[in-house]
């Protein structure tokens, strides 16, 4: 079997499991009673300094729209950002990982995301995936996934992002 092939195969296989997962974890959720919401929306976030308990200094605060029940507010807290994406061997120091805690602001409860991304300073983007570990009010128990992308904006002083994914609640 050629290299190519093989790495074909293994990547096959390595989207089969996570599907069978992805599928599993869903029917278990139904099977549960729990209700299961897509996400979708637009967050507009500013960088702030004032209450900033973030270790590296970046803080955002901002709003989601068109994410019906998370419309709100949103605050973020960088827990940790790294140069090269923490491979400096093969990515330019440009290119950053890190890693934080989004708090989604709703009406009726907040939403706890734990979020890790790339964020290319040269191009001006960011990506990341944002896990669900909890929340508040409606949001309690929540759990899942979505994922945030965009641009830097106004100068570099804010994020601008569309957001797409599922959360499900007990």
């Amino acid at each position: 079997m050629t290299t190519r092939r093989r790495n074909r195969t293994v990547a096959l296989l390595i989207a089969g499991c996570v599907v069978a997962l992805g599928a599993s974890t869903f029917v278990a959720s139904a099977e549960a009673g729990e209700k299961c919401h897509r996400v979708k929306g637009k967050i507009y976030a500013a960088a702030v300094a004032e209450g900033c308990t973030s270790p590296v200094g970046l803080c955002t605060e901002g709003t989601v729209t068109g994410g019906g029940r998370l419309n709100g507010l949103t605050a973020f807290t960088t827990y940790a950002l790294v140069p090269s994406a923490g491979m400096p061997a093969i990515e330019p120091p440009t290119e950053m990982s890190y890693s934080g805690e989004l708090t989604l602001k709703g009406r009726r409860g907040d939403l706890h995301v734990r979020d890790l991304g790339i964020f290319s300073v040269s191009r001006e983007k960011f990506t990341e995936l944002a896990r669900v570990v909890g929340g508040t009010g409606r949001f309690e128990g929540a759990y899942g996934t979505f994922f945030i992308s965009g641009d830097l904006v106004d100068g570099g002083t804010a994020f601008s992002s569309r957001m797409h994914g599922e959360f499900c609640v007990p």
